[in-house]
């Protein structure tokens, strides 16, 4: 209670707040909704989906653990997340929703597990610091060349970081889609 108090009065929480379990929503092992403060968030255990917004415009949010147990981040998850600096995604998650992480303007690299099977339109759009999006080793569904997502044969530019400091870019000849939104956000 003093330290909820602490963060109304003085308009942000101690980097040493930790959410407890009472700051979330669960049902049936999916995170509807972070409703507290802390800027570091450890997600329990034994949940397997982050539900769609769960955590929109969670400004104060500077770091986030996932557990092992995550298989699903939902549409708009983390979407204006502008604090959020460092995502590590486990490999036990498969799919990435629509706009998942986009205007989270201060992560800078994301990297994609080798299950992910299914990622949504604009995942990182308008993420104004992030410079890379790699993908591990393993993944047969996407593919990361200089930092940029591509599927899995490069025939698809899924996504172009915001925050890459070249002033041009050459696609690759085996593109012959861009996505929607693909280099949303860039100058």
């Amino acid at each position: 209670a003093i330290l909820l108090v602490m963060c109304l009065v003085i308009g942000s929480c101690p980097v040493w707040a930790v959410a407890s379990n009472d700051d979330f929503v669960i049902e049936n092992g999916v995170l509807l909704k972070y409703t507290g403060t802390s800027k570091n968030v450890t997600i329990p255990s034994g949940i397997t989906s982050i539900g769609d917004r769960a955590f929109r415009e969670c400004h104060f949010l500077f770091r986030i653990v996932f557990p092992d147990t995550l298989k699903r981040i939902g549409n708009r998850a983390f979407e204006k997340c502008d604090s959020l600096v460092s995502v590590s995604i486990p490999n036990t998650v498969i799919s990435i929703g629509d706009d998942a992480f986009s205007d989270c303007d201060s992560l800078n690299e994301v990297t994609i597990p080798s299950n992910v099977t299914s990622i949504g339109n604009n995942p990182f759009g308008h993420c104004g610091n992030l410079e890379r999006i790699e993908v591990n080793d393993g993944n047969s569904f996407f593919s990361s060349y200089d930092g940029v997502l591509f599927d899995a044969r490069a025939n698809r530019l899924l996504a172009y970081p915001k925050g890459k400091s070249a002033t041009s870019y050459k696609i690759p000849s085996s593109v012959t889609t861009i996505a929607n939104s693909a280099f949303g956000g860039c100058n």
